[in-house]
């Protein structure tokens, strides 16, 4: 059985990305007063994010495309929170 090794990467990639958003956004809920992101930072996350889904979405399955979306969404609403606090 071949699996693609970028799949694999792209799934630990994706795992990592998860537990990060998880840690990120538990702050978010218990400590709201506290965001201060770096908006460049979050703009670069967010283009080199979907950078990389359009190169990869063909080879991709189903279930990593959507944690990817998932994971660009919560960019988004962590650069609007941290728009709203300044």
């Amino acid at each position: 059985m071949y699996i693609n090794k970028k799949v694999i990467n792209y799934k630990l990639k994706t795992i990592l990305l998860g537990l990060i958003f998880i840690a990120a956004f538990t702050g978010f809920i218990f400590y709201p007063e506290h965001i201060e992101g770096n908006i460049g930072i979050l703009l670069i996350a967010i283009t080199t994010s979907i950078i990389e889904l359009k190169e990869n979405h063909k080879s991709l399955p189903k279930y990593y495309l959507i944690i990817r979306y998932i994971n660009i969404l919560l960019f988004v609403i962590a650069l609007v929170l941290t728009l709203l606090n300044r």
